[in-house]
């Protein structure tokens, strides 16, 4: 047992050691003893902070982010006092969280499980238990308006049900992108024509104005809102007309479309290659006070398909209900009913198109579903994809990594 009880003891000097040797302060390693005190941690700060290469693990060469921008990558440094025998258990059983600041949505965006901060370093020329310490760990890239809401983030080191530290950052809404989108369209009901051919595009969307429009509790005060004012005071109490973003948007996809071969006899379904290209405004209608927004859209375009006449129009007018918060990234889940005409179809009148997008949590998958009714024709058509902010592709190609600043 004794000599049981000098090994455990002689183990946990050896990583107090190392972790001195990891901290590369220089001094000699008789100050590993100093670590056995039975000091306490004393938190110094914590900040958030950004490389201009994002492609390394945070570090001391990072600086301090003095606001942060979506898409963009940002790791965290933890500053304490002290380094008691169990400095890397404590450190090992700290959770990380990113939380939202708006007031009608401060759930958290993201929890990065323990053990989560490493890369210790020694910041004193004491590297004893009385010596200041950094730890570093990795945030990733910072979600979008999609996944946070207000106008700061908040980040905080818990352990269990214990606040250690919390600091937070404002965010820098980004108010024009100009994007790409890369994946694959399937035709749900051909006939005949093409099958699943591949989708890609460009698009520009820029925030003309984010509008405050006014409370259905406090504000609304004319009589035209008043009956829709009294709804929502009931069902949604925080609601606002007239608020959010107010967006242009253009898009060129190459993707597939149904012509309308026969307009006498009932014809098969044909799907062929085709070219769509639009412009669409969106003027928010009711914020409900989270991420979920009711807006009106209306949007004018063309479709051409390879080997037909120059080009069809296209124009539709409609409602938008979001269920993600809007912004100019593209990546939100939404239902989308319009009303409206596209001339590759069979029936030139009034239309109903129906649109159900769905962005697949944590990662850059979208899919998007399209029905087209108001004819013999309905088409249904399947798309999954990935939207790109072309600033990323040129972040790959000069080799800083996505999300570099």
């Amino acid at each position: 047992m004794a000599r049981k009880a000098r090994a455990i003891g002689w183990g946990r000097q050896r990583l107090a050691e190392l972790f001195v040797i990891g901290a590369t302060c220089g001094v000699a390693s008789t100050a590993a003893v100093s670590l056995l005190s039975s000091q306490a941690v004393d938190v110094k700060r914590l900040a958030v902070i950004e490389s201009d290469s994002a492609s390394s693990f945070p570090n001391s060469s990072w600086r301090e982010s003095a606001a942060l921008r979506s898409g963009h990558r940002y790791g965290v440094r933890l500053e304490f006092h002290g380094a008691p025998a169990d400095t890397l258990d404590w450190l090992g059983s700290l959770d990380v969280v990113l939380r939202s600041t708006d007031e009608a949505d401060a759930r958290p965006v993201r929890r990065f499980l323990a053990p989560f901060l490493r890369h210790v370093i020694c910041l004193s020329a004491s590297c004893g238990s009385g010596g200041v310490f950094a730890a570093f760990g990795d945030l990733g890239v910072l979600p979008g308006a999609d996944e946070i809401r207000g106008d700061s983030v908040e980040v905080s080191v818990e352990r269990s049900t214990s606040l250690v530290a919390v600091t937070r950052a404002p965010v820098r809404i980004d108010n024009f992108q100009l994007g790409a989108t890369l994946g694959v369209t399937v035709p749900l009901n051909g006939d005949s024509g093409v099958g699943a051919v591949q989708r890609a595009g460009l698009n520009g969307r820029l925030q003309l104005s984010q509008l405050k429009g006014c409370s259905v509790v406090t504000g609304c005060k004319s009589f035209v809102l008043a009956l829709p004012r009294v709804v929502l005071r009931v069902l949604a109490p925080h609601s606002r007309l007239f608020a959010g973003p107010f967006l242009m948007e253009g898009d060129f996809l190459l993707t597939v479309a149904q012509v309308d071969t026969n307009r006498v006899a009932i014809q098969q379904r044909t799907f062929e290659q085709a070219a769509e290209g639009y412009i669409r405004i969106e003027f928010p209608l009711i914020d409900f006070g989270g991420p979920l927004s009711l807006r009106a859209f209306r949007q004018g375009g063309f479709v051409t398909l390879r080997n037909r006449p120059p080009y069809w129009e296209q124009s539709y007018t409609g409602l938008r209900f979001g269920i993600d918060a809007v912004d100019v990234s593209g990546r939100q889940s939404y239902i989308e009913i319009a009303w409206g005409r596209s001339d590759n179809l069979n029936t030139r009148g009034r239309r109903r198109r129906s649109v159900v997008q769905l962005r697949v949590p944590s990662t850059e998958f979208v899919f998007q579903f399209v029905v087209n009714n108001g004819g013999r024709d309905n088409p249904v058509i399947l798309s999954i994809f990935t939207p790109l902010d072309l600033k990323d592709i040129r972040d790959i190609i000069l080799g800083k990594g996505k999300g570099a600043p």
